[in-house]
């Protein structure tokens, strides 16, 4: 029981540590009738679209940015957008960048075989159904995800060098086949490292996560590698 208790606040630390070090500010900024607007931001760290409210389109580089001084975010051309600003979200490393379009149906989830290695950008939102990280889509090491309408194309990096980064290994359990959600910073991911109960652990079916961690149902019992 001891060493039980004494792995669960190491893996609570840890997770404690990784959110400190990866958990960034939504900021909304928006262009009122076309006009380009600047909102004031630290982007040192990198910034990414979250969510997109506007109908019109929110593409990097041309209806939106950062400033020359990394002081802040500009939107033109009537975007209108959720921004991640620092918490890992920092621009893609030069390299051979490569743009992916994924579109999944309501009620079901596609995934597109990606190179994933060096982070995933959302690039331009191209349903009205709204597309949000780790809700909308996301991705792992087999590739990007979309779920409920969500369609957009992605920017990838597809340089073999992949970025620095911290890996966090988790256990999570679900007892007497019980549901249980363990906490961890899921914006980077999670993938299943190593199956450890005898009920099979599915994604989408025995386990699986959100904003707020790793869920686990049905006896599943496993280690999870969460960040990227």
């Amino acid at each position: 029981m001891r060493r039980i208790t004494l792995l669960s606040a190491v893996l609570i630390l840890a997770a404690f540590a990784a959110n400190a070090q990866t958990n960034g500010t939504l900021l909304t900024c928006e262009s009122i009738n076309n006009v380009r607007h600047t909102c004031k931001a630290d982007v040192n760290t990198g910034v990414m679209i979250n969510r997109q409210f506007s109908k019109d389109i929110c593409v990097r580089g041309k209806t939106w940015g950062t400033t020359r001084n990394n002081d802040g975010i500009w939107v033109d051309a009537g975007c209108r957008a959720e921004f991640l600003v620092g918490g890992g979200s920092a621009q893609l490393p030069n390299g051979a960048l490569q743009t992916v379009t994924c579109e999944s149906i309501p009620g079901h989830t596609k995934r597109c075989t990606a190179m994933t290695a060096n982070g995933v950008q959302l690039a331009r939102q191209i349903s009205k159904h709204s597309c949000v990280l780790n809700k909308d889509w996301g991705w792992d090491n087999n590739g990007i995800w979309v779920k409920d309408g969500c369609r957009a194309e992605f920017t990838v990096n597809t340089n073999l060098a992949p970025m620095a980064s911290s890996l966090t290994t988790i256990t999570c359990e679900s007892p007497n086949g019980m549901n249980h959600h363990c906490s961890a910073n899921t914006l980077n991911g999670v993938t299943l490292s190593r199956q450890l109960s005898g009920s099979g652990c599915v994604e989408g079916k025995t386990w699986g996560y959100d904003k707020d961690g790793i869920w686990v149902s049905n006896g599943c019992r496993a280690e999870f590698t969460v960040g990227r």
